[in-house]
């Protein structure tokens, strides 16, 4: 008897499938994402710490790790930092000077300086996680991965 296959192209394809088979199972998905988040925050945090003149501040504590069934993230900024991308990204700030620019500027680096080097500098570690993280959660579910 041929085992029944089910061929997934995605993340959220995977969720889909697991999710016909129990409704708790995509659920593993997000708590297998969750660790490959914070490894990267710690990272950024790292290479942020060693930038600002305030590494304690909020700004660093307003990077965190975010996971969902879909995947994973950073988030930074927000309430407690809202100037967090201006530190990252740049831009000017502040009081407009006579030509409208904010009378504080930090050079635009498109790319960011801290957040999404980081990801680059780790993409190998976090592909392999995700690799880890999916044969985990389809062990769980009983399948098998190839």
């Amino acid at each position: 008897m041929a085992t029944p296959a089910i061929e997934v192209r995605g993340i959220r394809e995977l969720g889909s499938a697991l999710r016909q088979i129990d409704k708790e199972l995509p659920k593993g998905i997000r708590t297998e994402f969750l660790p490959m988040a914070k490894m990267v925050v710690a990272a950024v945090k790292r290479k942020a710490t060693a930038e600002f003149k305030h590494p304690t501040g909020q700004a660093i504590s307003s990077i965190r790790p975010r996971a969902s069934q879909s995947g994973a993230g950073i988030a930074f900024g927000g309430k407690a930092a809202p100037y967090y991308p201006w530190l990252d990204f740049g831009g000017s700030v502040g009081p407009k000077d006579a030509t409208g620019h904010g009378t504080i500027h930090r050079w635009w680096i498109k790319g960011g300086r801290y957040v999404y080097p980081t990801i680059e500098e780790k993409r190998p570690e976090i592909m392999d996680a995700v690799d880890k993280a999916i044969v985990a959660v389809t062990r769980r579910a009983h399948l098998e991965v190839r």
